[in-house]
């Protein structure tokens, strides 16, 4: 688990907006283009002010590798195994009388693909909900 480090650039009753560069990790992460940091090099995350930072401080923060990982997971496995299971189960059952095999397994991978997503979106925001997978301020490193 690295520290990171950012400037608050926004408070709020309970939470700091961060601003930081993007960690060694996003440089290696497939991802980074379609991620918030991208080409930008900076990204914003909201933190709970446990430790009352104010704007323009420079703090410590941690985001937990398992948070990383069960969101890969979530975001980018299991939409891609729904989407070969359900092209699998269309083209081995037929479920959809009249249509030829391809055609059933395209409509039941579209099916199982919308049926995750919708089900990953519900997971979500349960997740955002609850601080196991919340950036965690571990400092203030300077005060402004």
């Amino acid at each position: 688990m690295d520290c990171e480090k950012g400037i608050v650039i926004e408070t709020t009753s309970r939470r700091i907006l961060v601003e930081s560069d993007a960690s060694d990790m996003c440089s290696s992460c497939e991802a980074r283009h379609a991620c918030m940091a991208g080409e930008q090099k900076k990204r914003k995350i909201w933190i709970e002010n446990t430790l009352g930072a104010g704007v323009g401080d420079t703090v410590s923060f941690v985001i937990k590798e398992r948070s990383v990982i069960i969101s890969s997971i979530l975001l980018y496995l299991f939409p891609v195994l729904a989407l070969i299971g359900g092209a699998l189960a269309g083209s081995n059952y037929n479920f959809f009388p009249g249509l030829d095999r391809d055609a059933s397994a395209a409509i039941g991978g579209v099916i199982a693909l919308v049926a995750v997503l919708v089900i990953v979106w519900i997971i979500s925001k349960i997740i955002s909900r609850r601080s196991l997978f919340a950036p965690v301020l571990i400092g203030i490193e300077s005060q402004k």
